[in-house]
């Protein structure tokens, strides 16, 4: 038997995995069911996405109080609709969709 056998994946390992990249065009419909959380880019994607997912209240409070965590705006919207192959980093922790803007 091997030795990683029986062992579960930890959730941080999980959220590595499951990282990816989408143009915005991919990311609409979860805009158009206000699922969109955009992550400042001094944020680390896995991190934010494991405090979310076990509910550290506190902090990620803080890091919405610093805007660091938000919903996207109107404006935010309109803009990336006029560039909808801009890429984004994304990782889904239900219900929300993570994202930072990624370079072209």
């Amino acid at each position: 038997m091997a030795e990683t056998e029986g062992k579960e994946e930890s959730l941080e390992d999980r959220l590595k995995r499951q990282l990816d990249d989408v143009p915005w065009s991919g990311l609409r419909e979860h805009a158009a069911r206000d699922g969109i959380i955009i992550l400042d880019q001094e944020l680390d994607m896995v991190e934010t996405a494991v405090a979310l997912a076990e509910d550290r209240f506190h902090w990620v409070n803080e890091q919405i109080g610093a805007g660091k965590i938000t919903k996207p705006s109107k404006p935010q919207l309109d803009l990336f609709e006029k560039s909808p192959e801009q890429l984004f980093r994304f990782l889904i922790v239900q219900p929300f969709v993570l994202i930072q803007a990624l370079e072209n």
